[in-house]
């Protein structure tokens, strides 16, 4: 089991890691706006999916771990 210290900072860094995912989303979805053949639209929406599901990853573990309980 984790100390409630080590729990802290467990949660912080996931938090930060969405953070940081959230950021690429972001510029991946501008990326999407500009892009013009559907080819190259389709590889950023893939990314963007995969980032989505790295999200939801984290979401879940921060839930299952120190909100579920």
């Amino acid at each position: 089991l984790l100390t409630t210290k080590e729990q802290a900072m467990t949660e912080l860094h996931a938090e930060k890691i969405i953070e940081n995912i959230n950021l690429q989303i972001e510029a991946a979805l501008n990326q999407y706006k500009v892009e013009l053949g559907q080819h190259n639209k389709n590889c950023v929406l893939t990314e963007i999916k995969q980032l989505w599901a790295k999200k939801r990853v984290l979401q879940k573990f921060i839930y299952d771990n120190f909100r579920g309980v």
